[in-house]
C-alpha cells in the first residue's frame, strides 16, 4: 500500500502569520529608527550653493533688490488688471483670460478692451517701474540673498517659486511693451526693451538650478518670438536691425549646463540627507508621499500601482542614502555630458537609459529629478531661438541693402552675418526659399528641420509650432502671428 502524500505545511494561516511577522519586524525596525533619533544634517550644502551663484557673476552692484521691487509692482498691477471687467477677454469656447498683457498682441489698436491695458502700462511708466527695469538691467550681477532655515532645499524653493510666476508676468509686460513700440515704429525703444529684457533674464539664468534656467530660457524665448513676429510684420531699417542683432549677441552667452547641474547636485544632496534616517532608509512617513501619484486639488488620487507599492516598501527596508548620493552625482554628470546631443534617436533613449540604471527603491530620486530628455530639449530650445532670430535680422539687413531677399542664406555672409549658425535642435542647417519666381520678391520662408533633422519642406503637421514636435514636421520660423480662435474684439 503506497504511503500517503505528506500534507503541505504551507497553510493560509501560516502565510498570514508570516506576513504579520514581517510587517511587525518592519515596524519595529522603523520604531527603532524613530527612538534613536534622526540627527541633524552635518553637511552645509547651502554655503557652496550660494557661493556658486555669486562666483559665476562679475563683481559690482547687485540688481536683486531692484528686480524684486519690479516683480512685485508688476504683479500688483496685473492683479488689478485681472479684476477689471473692461480688460477681461472672453473666448467662444468658454475660456476666460485674466486680462493679462497677452491680449495686446492680438487685439486691434481700436479695440476698447485695450484701454485698461494701456492705462496699466502708463501707470507703471509714471510710477518709475520702467526706470527700475533699466537700472536693474544695467547692473552687472543679480544674486539672491541666502535663505535661512532647514531643510535648505525646501526653504530655497519656498522662497523662489512665487518669483517664477512673477517673472513670467514681467515677461508678458515686456512683450506687450515691445509690441506697442513696434506699432509706433519706435525702433530705439524696441531695442532698449529687448536689450533690458534679455539682460534681466540672462542674469536670472545664473542662479544654478534647472528651474531657474528653464524659466529664464522661456522668458527669453517669449521676447525673441515677438521680435521675430515684428520683423515679419514690419519693415525695419538697417540701423535698427543691427542694433537689435548687437543686443542679442551681448546676452547670448548663457551659463553652461555643467554650472547648472553643479547647483542641482547640491540641492539633491541636501534633500537626500534630510529624507533618509540615520540607518540610511526612508521613514514610514515617506511611504505615501513617494508612492501616491500627484493629482490636482479636489480630484481623487488614482489607485497606487503594484510597482509603486513594491518600490515604496523596498525603500523602507533597503538602505539607500549612500547609493542615492552616488546615483544623483552620476545623473548630473550624465545630463551635462549629453546636453549637447543633437541626434533624435539618442535623445529618445535618454529617459530609458536613466530608468534602467536607477534601482526601483530609489523613490526619492525618481520623485525629485527632471526627465533627462525634457531637460536636454529645453536647454537647446533657447539657443535655437537665438539663432533663428539672428538669421531673420540678418535677412532684414540684406533686404534693406539690396531691395530684395537673398537667393541663399550663404549670401548673408560676411556683410550681414559673420556666419550662418547651425540649428541647435539638430546640428544642421536651415530651410530657406523665396516665395516668388525670382529674387526680386522680398518674401521668403525660413524653417528649421526640427529635432529629427529631416527637411520636410516647411511642413508643420497640424500647424502647431512646438520645439518638441513629432518627427516628420518642421518649424516655420517666420510664420505669421497666430490669432487665437474665438477671440472677441
Amino acid at each position: 500500500m503506497p504511503a500517503p502524500a505528506p500534507r503541505s505545511r504551507l497553510t493560509k494561516r501560516r502565510i498570514l502569520w508570516s506576513a504579520a511577522a514581517v510587517i511587525g519586524l518592519l515596524l519595529a525596525w522603523q520604531v527603532y529608527d524613530i527612538l534613536t533619533g534622526k540627527p541633524e544634517p552635518k553637511v552645509d550644502y547651502a554655503t557652496p550653493f550660494y557661493e556658486l551663484c555669486a562666483s559665476a557673476q562679475p563683481e559690482g552692484e547687485n540688481a536683486w533688490p531692484l528686480l524684486v521691487e519690479v516683480l512685485e509692482r508688476v504683479a500688483v498691477a496685473t492683479s488689478q488688471l485681472a479684476q477689471n471687467p473692461e480688460a477681461t477677454q472672453d473666448y467662444w469656447y468658454g475660456h476666460t483670460t485674466p486680462g493679462d498683457f497677452d491680449d495686446i498682441l492680438y487685439l486691434p489698436r481700436s479695440s476698447p478692451r485695450l484701454r485698461a491695458h494701456k492705462r496699466t502700462i502708463e501707470a507703471l511708466s509714471t510710477d518709475g517701474t520702467f526706470d527700475l527695469i533699466t537700472q536693474a538691467a544695467a547692473m552687472p550681477r543679480c544674486v539672491r540673498p541666502r535663505v535661512g532655515g532647514t531643510p535648505f532645499h525646501e526653504m530655497h524653493f519656498k522662497e523662489v517659486l512665487p518669483r517664477f510666476s512673477q517673472m513670467r508676468t514681467l515677461t508678458r509686460l515686456q512683450v506687450a511693451r515691445l509690441h506697442l513700440a513696434a506699432d509706433g515704429r519706435k525702433w530705439q525703444e524696441c531695442r532698449d526693451i529687448v536689450d533690458e529684457s534679455l539682460s534681466i533674464f540672462r542674469q536670472w539664468s545664473f542662479h544654478p538650478t534647472l528651474l531657474d534656467q528653464l524659466v529664464a530660457a522661456s522668458c527669453m524665448e517669449a521676447v525673441l518670438a515677438e521680435l521675430r513676429t515684428i520683423v515679419n510684420e514690419r519693415s525695419l531699417d538697417e540701423r535698427s536691425s543691427r542694433a537689435l542683432l548687437d543686443a542679442i549677441d551681448r546676452h547670448s552667452d548663457l551659463p553652461s549646463v555643467e554650472f547648472t547641474m553643479e547647483g542641482e547636485q547640491l540641492l539633491f544632496l541636501d534633500k537626500i540627507q534630510h529624507e533618509y534616517t540615520a540607518s540610511g532608509r526612508l521613514p514610514l512617513s515617506s511611504f505615501n508621499r513617494y508612492t501616491t501619484p500627484a493629482t490636482m486639488p479636489g480630484t481623487p488620487p488614482p489607485p497606487r500601482s503594484a510597482k509603486a507599492t513594491l518600490a515604496g516598501v523596498a525603500a523602507l527596508v533597503i538602505p539607500g542614502r549612500g547609493a542615492a548620493e552616488r546615483l544623483s552625482a552620476e545623473f548630473t554628470e550624465d545630463l551635462a555630458r549629453i546636453a549637447g546631443e543633437t541626434d533624435q534617436a539618442r535623445r529618445d533613449e535618454i529617459d530609458d537609459y536613466w530608468d534602467d540604471r536607477l534601482p526601483m527603491h530609489q523613490v526619492v530620486l525618481r520623485d525629485s529629478i527632471f526627465r533627462p530628455s525634457l531637460m536636454v530639449g529645453s536647454l537647446s530650445s533657447i539657443h535655437h531661438s537665438i539663432a533663428a532670430t539672428r538669421l531673420m535680422l540678418g535677412l532684414e539687413i540684406f533686404i534693406k541693402r539690396h531691395g530684395r531677399a537673398p537667393e541663399s542664406l550663404d549670401d548673408l555672409v560676411p556683410d550681414c552675418l559673420p556666419e550662418i549658425p547651425v540649428d541647435p535642435l539638430n546640428g544642421k542647417g536651415w530651410g530657406y526659399r523665396l516665395r516668388g519666381p525670382s529674387a526680386s520678391i522680398a518674401d521668403y520662408d525660413l524653417w528649421s528641420f526640427g529635432r529629427d533633422g529631416e527637411d520636410n519642406n516647411c511642413y508643420e503637421g497640424d500647424g502647431t509650432v512646438s520645439l518638441r514636435h513629432a518627427p516628420g514636421t518642421d518649424i516655420w520660423i517666420n510664420k505669421p502671428r497666430h490669432i487665437p480662435e474665438g477671440l472677441v474684439w
